[in-house]
């Protein structure tokens, strides 16, 4: 009977080893995987927060700026000037994972965001150039007017074909230094760069959808305002004696933000001598054109300063050289008191000419004459950007931050 309850005893003592070590096992096993999934959670965590990072970088570089609204996902960007992105400047982003106000997991990243301007020279050509008594500089509107404190030599004229393409009359100055045939080639403010393309213009879908406004038509009509839509035509003419009453020119008032669609490659849009575009303060244009454009009145800019970025102009037209239906921007001499124009255009198929004009801006065209004017390029084109172009915006030189602390990274 003794060694029977020996055996019961030994029983019981290996029954209760085992249940504390089967015990001591599920605790470890629930520990590790306890561990695990707070690692799991951590990397979860910090892959949010790259992605987070990460997702800053592209809406900043789409937007331009900073977005008008809080999109979903945390991060901080840094590295903007007033909210906008500097072209070329590198831009960080932040991205976070919190718990309540607790910041659990945290990445940066970088990279230079390239704003996708067309107006990367003061005259760009796909083809011919032609230049009679004109000259070329550059200045920065940022810094207010032009003037002998604010003028430069960065207004380069760039061809897509050969030397040849280039023709020169008369008097022509670029950047302070006469431009002749026998100094062509070796200008450096003159290039000939045949890799080079002017993007097409494609009207984008928030410009198509406008509202259908139909036609203007105002002679010697007095001031009507222009609101945004899509339209066939306008058309604006004066008498030359319009400013004597009871006469009254025919003037139309741009307030607040305006884009228009002249729709198809009949529309037009014509100012005669006499009469009157007015882009009143804090006022923009934009003029998209499947047709042709033609100034010969009066361009005023009453913001202060004006700058070339308040008028813009895309224009889609694609004619043959021959074409006599042009982008035309024209002060003629009957009202050359009046012969300024702020503003830029991009009209890569389509012919444009200048003349009698003190242009600040800049031009993009199939081809480009410019006569007895002078062009002032405005380098703050250069970082233009435009919302409805937001996909030609690039990021480059992208790389990870390294992280210091929880919250703290060195880039």
């Amino acid at each position: 009977m003794k060694g029977i309850n020996n055996s019961r005893g030994s029983t019981l003592a290996v029954a209760i080893s085992m249940v504390f070590l089967f015990a001591a096992l599920g605790a470890g096993a629930f520990e590790y995987a306890t561990r695990q999934g707070q690692v799991a959670n951590i990397e979860i965590a910090n892959t949010q927060a790259f992605w987070s990072a990460d997702a800053g970088l592209q809406v900043i570089c789409s937007f331009g700026s900073a977005p008008p609204t809080k999109l979903t996902g945390s991060f901080n960007v840094t590295g903007l000037v007033n909210n906008q992105i500097v072209s070329g400047n590198p831009i960080t982003s932040l991205g976070t994972v919190k718990v309540g106000t607790t910041i659990i997991a945290a990445r940066e990243v970088q990279a230079i965001c390239t704003i996708a301007s067309p107006f990367q020279n003061g005259l760009f050509a796909n083809g011919n150039i032609g230049l009679d008594n004109t000259t070329i500089d550059s200045y920065n509107s940022t810094n207010g007017n032009y003037g002998v404190n604010n003028s430069g030599n960065k207004a380069t004229i760039t061809t897509k074909s050969g030397v040849a393409s280039i023709t020169l009359n008369n008097s022509v100055i670029v950047d302070g230094a006469p431009v002749t045939n026998a100094n062509i080639t070796s200008n450096s403010n003159v290039t000939f760069n045949s890799n080079v393309n002017a993007a097409s213009v494609i009207i984008p879908t928030s410009v198509s959808s406008l509202t259908n406004r139909g036609s203007i038509s105002l002679n010697n009509s007095g001031s009507q305002s222009l609101a945004s839509g899509i339209y066939t035509g306008i058309s604006l003419t004066s008498s030359s004696n319009c400013a004597n009453p009871p006469s009254t020119c025919s003037n139309l008032t741009i307030s607040g933000n305006v884009v228009i669609y002249l729709k198809g490659s009949s529309s037009s849009f014509s100012l005669d001598n006499y009469s009157t575009l007015t882009i009143s303060k804090k006022a923009t244009l934009q003029i998209y054109t499947d047709g042709t454009i033609n100034f010969s009145g009066t361009l005023v800019n009453n913001n202060t300063p004006p700058q070339p970025s308040n008028f813009l102009i895309y224009s889609t037209y694609i004619n043959p050289i021959s074409d006599p239906n042009l982008i035309t921007v024209d002060i003629n001499s009957a009202n050359s008191t009046n012969s300024t124009f702020y503003g830029a255009i991009d009209a890569p198929g389509t012919g444009v000419n200048i003349s009698n004009i003190n242009f600040l801006g800049a031009v993009v065209g199939n081809t480009i004459t410019m006569t007895d004017s002078q062009l002032h390029f405005d380098v703050a084109l250069e970082t233009l950007f435009n919302s409805n172009f937001p996909a030609n915006n690039t990021l480059s030189n992208w790389h990870e931050c390294t992280q210091l602390t929880n919250t703290t990274f060195s880039c």
